[in-house]
């Protein structure tokens, strides 16, 4: 999961400029079998999502327009389509990402994204 978490960040971070979204200072060791992540605290909460959901998908969030256009170009340069999420409600929401990658404008105003593990199809090795 370390690693589908790491490559999928990086992925989104190669298609923004570096002032446009910040990932977490992330650690990953390995040791006698057990793999160890550490992410910096992050000045972000439950209050704070702009894109995506942090609950299941029971309120899928879409509410800052810059983020939005930019996840669809992110979209469209990791050759990923669009598709729609059915929150409760019946509510439809268009991502541009997995449902559970989520971005939070932070309190100190920058853009975040985090829980990006699913963010790529993963690939199966031969």
């Amino acid at each position: 999961m370390a690693g589908h978490e790491r490559r999928g960040m990086q992925a989104y971070l190669d298609t923004v400029s570096p002032s446009d979204l910040c990932s977490p200072l992330t650690f990953t060791a390995d040791y006698c079998g057990v793999r160890l992540v550490v992410y910096a605290e992050l000045p972000i909460d439950r209050s704070t999502i702009v894109y995506g959901s942090n609950n299941f998908g029971a309120a899928v969030h879409i509410d800052d327009a810059p983020v939005a256009a930019a996840m669809r170009k992110s979209a469209n340069s990791l050759m990923l389509a669009p598709h729609d999420v059915v929150s409760e409600g019946d509510t439809l929401t268009r991502l541009f990402a997995a449902a559970d990658v989520e971005v939070h404008k932070g309190q100190d105003s920058r853009i975040y994204l985090v829980n990006a593990a699913r963010a790529l199809p993963p690939c199966l090795s031969s």
